[in-house]
């Protein structure tokens, strides 16, 4: 029997942060029109496989914080970590 194992690259790396630079552990981010989700780690980091290489919009949403729907383009040598800054949203503050 004959097994084969790929191992898949991570095209979309990147991490999520809020308007201080600190990192947003827990933060959803969604493909746009997909069923592919991942929360970010404790750093505020994710990492996304995506067959092909374009350009995909995804949703990143924190509670607290508006809801963002950035593009995120594929790694590369140049340009591995996309950098997502969330704004607080202050309407849900209470007083």
């Amino acid at each position: 029997m004959l097994c084969s194992v790929t191992a898949l690259a991570d095209n979309y790396i990147g991490k999520v942060l809020d308007g201080n630079g600190d990192p947003l552990t827990g933060a959803i981010v969604r493909i746009v029109d997909s069923d592919k989700t991942i929360v970010t780690d404790i750093d505020g980091r994710f990492r996304l496989h995506v067959p092909g290489d374009k350009a995909v919009k995804v949703q990143v949403s924190y509670i607290g914080f508006i809801t963002d729907t950035p593009i995120l383009r594929p790694a590369s040598a140049d340009s591995k970590e996309q950098v997502i800054h969330l704004t607080p949203d202050l309407t849900c503050l209470d007083e």
